[in-house]
């Protein structure tokens, strides 16, 4: 609910969506799962910092790496709306970009 409204009022003056809603659902996530401060406090430990930093380095790049191929996948599939789907959403009242 929190990023869907979020996502609305951001949508509603940019007309982008796809950003956006990654990010309001991160933000909510992160406030939903409790993660505070204080977390990250207990984090500051040395050996703790020193076995985590394999960990940080193996989302990073997860991350980027599914993010370029979920990229990949939009970039595909909007060539394949067909016209009268983009008519449909012209009359809607929705825009190109």
């Amino acid at each position: 609910m929190c990023s869907f409204s979020l996502s609305r009022r951001l949508t509603s003056r940019t007309g982008a969506a796809a950003v956006e809603l990654a990010v309001a659902a991160t933000l909510c996530f992160l406030y939903l799962s409790g993660a505070r401060p204080v977390a990250a406090r207990r984090l500051q430990h040395p050996r703790r910092a020193q076995s985590l930093a394999g960990i940080r380095g193996l989302l990073t790049g997860l991350v980027i790496k599914f993010s370029a191929f979920i990229a990949e996948i939009v970039q595909a599939g909007i060539p394949s709306v067909g016209t009268g789907q983009w008519e449909a959403a012209r009359a809607l009242g929705l825009h190109d970009g």
